[in-house]
């Protein structure tokens, strides 16, 4: 039996369901400067694909500086 029977079974969060309750919180992950790059979608990329449900960011600066493609 697993010590956490419920972990991969979906949850709704008010209007919002989840496929499990898998979650990753925002953290200061200190890349790019705190600016929304290739690389930093990337390593957001990484979690949701790792099977996370909910992938929360840290707070970026988005303005036609922050952003470069």
């Amino acid at each position: 039996t697993s010590p956490y029977p419920h972990l991969f079974s979906p949850i709704t969060l008010g209007r919002i369901k989840l496929r499990n309750r898998i979650v990753v919180s925002g953290h200061g992950s200190k890349l790019q400067g705190g600016r929304l790059t290739d690389g930093y979608i990337a390593y957001q990329a990484r979690r949701a694909e790792g099977g996370a449900s909910m992938v929360m960011t840290e707070i970026l600066m988005m303005n036609k500086i922050g952003y470069r493609r």
